[in-house]
Protein backbone atom coordinates (compact mmCIF):
# COMPACT_ATOMS: atom_id res chain seq x y z
CA UNK A 1 0.00 0.00 0.00
CA UNK A 2 0.66 3.76 0.30
CA UNK A 3 2.48 5.01 3.03
CA UNK A 4 0.94 8.08 5.04
CA UNK A 5 3.03 11.32 3.91
CA UNK A 6 5.85 12.78 6.30
CA UNK A 7 5.00 16.10 8.18
CA UNK A 8 7.25 18.05 6.17
CA UNK A 9 6.18 16.87 2.20
CA UNK A 10 3.87 18.38 0.10
CA UNK A 11 1.08 15.95 -0.18
CA UNK A 12 -0.12 17.44 -3.18
CA UNK A 13 2.76 16.87 -5.11
CA UNK A 14 5.63 16.20 -2.78
CA UNK A 15 8.61 18.75 -3.72
CA UNK A 16 11.77 17.47 -3.79
CA UNK A 17 13.14 20.35 -2.02
CA UNK A 18 11.88 20.29 1.66
CA UNK A 19 13.22 23.59 2.41
CA UNK A 20 11.45 25.10 0.49
CA UNK A 21 7.78 23.98 1.33
CA UNK A 22 6.30 27.23 3.11
CA UNK A 23 7.35 28.79 -0.02
CA UNK A 24 5.55 25.64 -2.31
CA UNK A 25 2.25 25.53 -0.41
CA UNK A 26 1.48 29.18 -1.18
CA UNK A 27 1.04 26.94 -5.16
CA UNK A 28 -1.99 25.02 -3.31
CA UNK A 29 -3.16 27.94 -1.03
CA UNK A 30 -3.28 30.84 -3.35
CA UNK A 31 -1.59 32.96 -0.96
CA UNK A 32 0.47 35.87 -2.57
CA UNK A 33 1.97 38.16 -0.32
CA UNK A 34 3.76 40.43 -2.70
CA UNK A 35 1.82 43.32 -2.99
CA UNK A 36 2.26 46.24 -6.04
CA UNK A 37 1.95 49.57 -4.19
CA UNK A 38 0.83 50.95 -7.60
CA UNK A 39 -2.02 48.42 -9.05
CA UNK A 40 -3.52 45.37 -7.48
CA UNK A 41 -1.24 42.70 -8.75
CA UNK A 42 0.07 40.20 -6.17
CA UNK A 43 2.75 37.71 -6.42
CA UNK A 44 3.92 34.56 -4.96
CA UNK A 45 7.48 35.39 -4.67
CA UNK A 46 9.35 38.60 -4.02
CA UNK A 47 11.37 38.40 -7.10
CA UNK A 48 8.24 38.28 -9.78
CA UNK A 49 7.50 41.81 -7.55
CA UNK A 50 10.36 43.36 -8.30
CA UNK A 51 10.45 42.37 -12.35
CA UNK A 52 6.74 43.66 -12.54
CA UNK A 53 7.72 47.26 -10.79
CA UNK A 54 9.48 47.72 -14.25
CA UNK A 55 6.19 48.20 -15.79
CA UNK A 56 5.73 51.07 -13.65
CA UNK A 57 9.50 52.67 -13.57
CA UNK A 58 9.78 52.57 -17.18
CA UNK A 59 13.12 50.33 -15.91
CA UNK A 60 14.81 48.07 -18.71
CA UNK A 61 17.30 46.46 -16.89
CA UNK A 62 18.34 44.13 -19.20
CA UNK A 63 19.98 44.61 -22.91
CA UNK A 64 20.83 41.81 -25.55
CA UNK A 65 24.89 42.01 -25.87
CA UNK A 66 23.87 41.52 -29.70
CA UNK A 67 22.01 44.06 -30.48
CA UNK A 68 21.82 46.41 -27.55
CA UNK A 69 17.79 46.25 -27.30
CA UNK A 70 17.32 47.01 -23.84
CA UNK A 71 14.21 45.30 -22.30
Amino acid sequence: GRRPPRANVCVSCAPSRNDKLKIHMRKHTGERPYSCQHCSARFLHSYDLKNHMHLHTGARPYECYLCHKAF
